[in-house]
């Protein structure tokens, strides 16, 4: 099976992390027998390139990079559709058409649809985006190209429970789950980490792309009150956005500065050592489609504070951390009870390869590629 995954994120070299989940996905599948081809054109914002110093266009063989333009989503949309057609006729020459095409977020749908309509190739759609589930956000135009997609899809799948239920209500259509996945072997408690509470100090940890409804003001916040009379506690955030200089500007930020390490953005594989030696994680999202960062902080044996609704599941009868709401006084206290929960690194890590193993998720997809062929052709005879 000749599988064309269409990704709206993915690494490059202006962010590392971007997408990371799909080239695990993909890396995984291909181990798995399957051919599968990843194409895309992906926007990159101008403080990325600035930052870097240089601009390179081609990331990848099939990926090509552009200038995002900001506020103008729908345009950037276009971008993605006129410089996908080029990567596709190119890719098309050499190794013919695929059997599926597998888009991650409604942000490539002009790209799909097109492809899938002129070829008559089928396509499912995993929805990553937070924003989907809010129409507010979203505005009507891009709320119509959204629903307008997940109709002509196949199979839509969502990433969580909740996310399934905001989304079929939404948009009036079925979604299926299938989880994102934590490669446990990557992420596991260290071997010392039954005894690394040798300091006083109580580290926290935060990672997240810096926008403000990734919450990282509240967790300064929340910093603040903790360090009030003692201070103990301290906090490493890594990512970086376009929030980081309003976060800088804060007043609980410079009146703790010393106990605050904004460590930017770092490769994946280095996030392990962080989430081991930290003794609390917290996630302070307002709204969270999956929320990855949180089971590998607990695959890794750290308890977690989550503040997402959809992350009410993970840390239920507060045996793996803490549900709070969405303010830093609740976020506070919510970190002092997690770092006092009883349950072993080894117990966290066990629950998350139960539930998020590699295997069980990869299994489950390729199921469903199966099942979208089977609906095509059904559909193709149904047409003849």
């Amino acid at each position: 099976m000749k599988v064309l995954v269409i990704p709206s994120w993915f690494p490059n070299k202006y962010n590392l992390n971007s997408g990371i989940f799909v080239r695990e996905q993909v890396t995984l599948m291909k181990e798995a027998g399957y051919n599968v081809t990843v194409l895309a054109a992906l926007p990159i914002s101008i403080k990325r390139v600035h930052l870097k110093k240089n601009i390179a266009y081609s990331a990848h063989e099939n990926i090509r990079l552009f200038l995002n333009i900001p506020f103008f989503e729908v345009l950037n949309m276009l971008l993605r559709f006129v410089f996908g057609i080029q990567l596709f006729e190119t890719l098309k020459k050499k190794e013919g058409l695929p059997d599926i095409i597998h888009a991650h977020t409604y942000s490539q749908a002009f790209l799909v649809r097109y492809l899938s309509k002129k070829y008559k190739i089928p396509y499912l759609v995993t929805e990553h985006y937070s924003k989907a589930m809010d129409q507010s956000r979203l505005g009507r135009i891009q709320f119509s190209i959204a629903r307008a997609f997940y109709k002509s899809s196949v199979v839509n799948i969502a990433v969580s429970d909740s996310q399934k239920q905001k989304m079929e209500q939404l948009y009036s259509v079925g979604f299926t789950i299938v989880p994102n996945f934590i490669d446990v072997s990557i992420f596991h408690p260290s071997s010392s980490q039954k005894s690394k509470k040798v300091s006083p100090r109580v580290k926290l940890l935060s990672v997240g792309n810096m926008l403000e409804n990734k919450g990282f003001h509240l967790v300064i916040g929340a910093l603040a009150i903790l360090n009030k009379s003692r201070s103990i506690y301290e906090l490493e955030i890594i990512g970086e956005g376009p929030y980081r200089r309003q976060l800088e500007s804060l007043g609980d930020f410079k009146n703790n500065s010393k106990d605050i390490h904004l460590l930017g953005s770092i490769p994946n594989h280095e996030l392990v050592s962080h989430y081991q030696n930290a003794d609390c994680y917290i996630a302070a999202s307002k709204i969270e489609t999956f929320g990855i960062t949180v089971l590998e902080a607990l695959a890794c044996g750290t308890p977690v504070v989550v503040t997402a609704e959809n992350h009410k599941r993970i840390v239920e009868n507060n045996v793996y951390g803490i549900h709070s709401a969405r303010t830093s006084e609740s976020i506070a206290n919510a970190i002092i009870n997690a770092t006092r929960l009883n349950t072993s690194p080894e117990a966290m890590h066990d629950f998350i390869e139960s539930e998020y193993s590699s295997d069980r998720v990869i299994e489950h997809l390729g199921k469903i590629y199966l099942q979208v062929i089977r609906r095509s052709t059904n559909h193709s005879n149904e047409s003849d």
